[in-house]
C-alpha cells in the first residue's frame, strides 16, 4: 500500500463511534449530491453512477475521501450513464404505456399482453438494479455491454438483486409516507445499504461464471 492509499484510507483499528460518524456523513453528503445532480432527470443516470463509484470507494475501499470522488465520477461515466438512463426511461414509458392500453381491454388477448409486459418490467426492474454499480465494479463504458453485464448479474444472483430492490422500495416508502425529510438523502441511504450487498453478489458472480464454464 502506498503512502496516498494509507493516508486516504480508514484505519481498521478505529472505534466504532467513528466508522459510524464517518458512515453518517458519507451518506448524508452524497444523498444530497445525487438529489441535487438528478434534479435535471436527464442527469440521473450520470449521478447514479457517480454515487455507486463514491459508496463503492468508501465501503470497499475505505476510502475516507470517498464524498471528493463524485464529480470526478459524473464526468467519467456522463455519456454512458446517461444513454443507459434515457434507453430504460424510454422502454419504461413504451412499456406503461401499453400496459394502461391493455389493462382497458376484458379480451383473453389483453390479459395474456398484460402478463407479458409485467414479466418484462418485472426483469427490466432487476436489470436497472444492479446496471450502474456493474458500470462501476467493472468499469464499463459501452451501453450495450453494461446491460448484458448487469441482466447477468440480476438473474445469476436472484436473492440479492431481490434485497437491494425490496431496501430500495422501503426507504422510498419510508421518506414518503413517515420521514419525509430522508427524501434529500434517500439515495445515500440506498447506496449505502446495497453496497453491503454488492461485494458479496459479485464475488457470487464470478464464482458462478467459472462453475459454468
Amino acid at each position: 500500500m502506498d503512502g496516498l492509499t494509507f493516508m486516504n484510507s480508514r484505519e481498521p483499528s478505529e472505534s466504532p463511534l467513528k466508522r459510524l460518524s464517518d458512515a453518517l456523513i458519507t451518506i448524508i453528503l452524497l444523498g444530497f449530491l445525487f438529489t441535487v445532480t438528478s434534479l435535471g432527470v436527464v442527469t440521473v443516470g450520470a449521478s447514479l453512477a457517480a454515487l455507486n463509484a463514491a459508496m463503492r470507494s468508501f465501503e470497499v475501499d475505505h476510502d475516507t475521501h470517498a464524498v471528493a470522488r463524485f464529480f470526478p465520477s459524473f464526468r467519467r461515466y456522463f455519456k454512458a450513464a446517461t444513454l443507459v438512463w434515457l434507453i430504460h426511461l424510454l422502454i419504461l414509458a413504451v412499456l406503461g404505456i401499453d400496459l394502461l392500453y391493455y389493462s382497458a381491454g376484458t379480451e383473453t388477448v389483453d390479459t395474456l399482453a398484460m402478463t407479458a409486459i409485467l414479466v418484462l418490467l418485472t426483469l427490466l426492474v432487476f436489470e436497472l438494479s444492479v446496471v450502474f454499480a456493474c458500470m462501476v465494479e467493472y468499469e464499463i463504458h459501452s451501453v450495450r455491454e453494461a446491460m448484458k453485464r448487469a441482466f447477468d448479474v440480476a438473474f445469476r444472483c436472484f436473492f440479492e438483486s431481490f434485497e437491494m430492490l425490496v431496501l430500495t422500495l422501503s426507504v422510498l416508502l419510508l421518506g414518503v409516507f413517515l420521514l419525509h425529510g430522508i427524501l434529500i438523502f434517500a439515495g445515500g441511504i440506498i447506496a449505502f445499504a446495497n453496497w453491503k450487498i454488492l461485494p458479496v453478489m459479485f464475488r457470487k458472480y464470478h464464482f458462478r461464471r467459472l462453475d459454468n464454464k
